[in-house]
């Protein structure tokens, strides 16, 4: 027979007593990580639709660029850390494990994607064979001589990141680079319609961005503090505010920047890349201290760049969400076009040449 104290309701409740008062004690602890794997880091980051995968896979054709990662690490940790859920050392400690994981991981070929037609997979990217051999190359000491005699660029992709851009400067310094991407608001409504956006996020399961309860009902957080709002409007109402919202939270992010780390974020104008990248492609390449190599106009190529964009693309795409939206909304899109050229036309390299 047990004869213990713990086995009676009042030594459980003594227990977990105990256990609270430990748990509160180690609150106090001040996390750190000082040592790291990750030397130069690149994130390409923007809106979901806004053409990360395009930039990261032609970025993988530079020299020393790893391929294309989308570790959701990055994205959840700055969304929990904005939310007061997690604490500043706490956050900075998980950016700079992901990262350094991320490395070693693609430097011994663990957790290497071999689905043909996933966006991270190695036949998406430019060096296959490379991934392929990592799979046979020691693991320990040796993968990390390897990763400093060979000073990759690690990358990965990210959503809304700048928005806490001082929390990821936190965590790497001078060694993180931000290129975001910034596309044209209707495409990126239009393209969030079409995907179901103003209906899955917080239902559907195969959607894993972090949602609120509100009521009884599930609500996106981008849709935090005008909740009740988004519960009574069309679909595509929703995406046009909840983009707005994106975009609003992403300059602000990047307005508390000092002067040094805003240096360290480059924006990447999508419509003029695809229309002409190689002047882009030259100077990102000399932001990150690399070269574009030979594998890099194949993946211009691959990419369809340049291309042409159709004149009666961006006047149809408006009128296709004209229909399902009110004028408040419509004027609500039209007010954030201006806002949005307003802000990032002076980014444009042909305004500069």
């Amino acid at each position: 027979m047990n004869n213990s104290n713990e086995s009676t309701p009042s030594g459980q409740a003594s227990q977990i007593t105990e256990q609270t008062q430990d748990f509160a004690t180690l609150s106090g602890v001040d996390l750190i990580r000082r040592s790291n794997l990750v030397n130069e880091f690149v994130l390409v980051d923007g809106l979901g639709r806004s053409g990360k995968g395009m930039i990261g896979h032609i970025l993988a054709s530079m020299d020393r660029v790893e391929k294309v990662r989308l570790d959701l690490g990055y994205d959840t940790c700055h969304r929990l850390y904005r939310l007061g859920k997690i604490t500043h050392d706490a956050a900075v400690c998980m950016l700079k494990i992901e990262a350094d994981l991320g490395l070693y991981n693609n430097y011994i070929g663990r957790e290497v994607n071999f689905r043909f037609k996933d966006m991270s997979g190695i036949w998406a990217n430019t060096r296959p064979i490379t991934y392929i051999r990592r799979l046979f190359s020691e693991e320990g000491a040796p993968a990390v001589q390897r990763i400093r005699q060979e000073r990759p660029i690690f990358q990965s992709l990210s959503h809304d990141a700048l928005q806490s851009a001082n929390l990821f400067f936190d965590a790497f310094g001078d060694r993180l680079r931000f290129i975001h991407i910034v596309r044209d608001p209707v495409d990126i409504i239009y393209e969030w319609v079409r995907r179901g956006f103003g209906e899955r996020i917080g239902t559907d399961g195969q959607e894993v961005q972090l949602s609120r309860a509100w009521g009884r009902e599930v609500v996106p957080l981008y849709a935090i503090g005008w909740e009740d709002e988004y519960l009574s409007i069309t679909p595509t109402e929703r995406v046009i505010k909840m983009v707005k919202t994106a975009f609003d939270d992403t300059a602000a992010g990047y307005a508390k920047l000092t002067e040094d780390r805003q240096s360290q974020v480059l924006f990447l104008l999508f419509d003029e890349f695809v229309v002409n990248p190689n002047p882009w492609c030259q100077e990102i390449a000399g932001w990150l201290k690399t070269t574009v190599t030979r594998r890099t106009n194949s993946r211009l190529k691959k990419e369809q760049c340049p291309r042409t964009i159709p004149p009666d693309q961006r006047p149809s795409r408006v009128e296709d969400i004209r229909a399902k939206a009110s004028e408040k909304y419509m004027d609500i899109l039209e007010e954030h076009t201006e806002r949005y050229w307003e802000l990032f036309s002076r980014h444009s390299l042909e305004s500069k040449a």
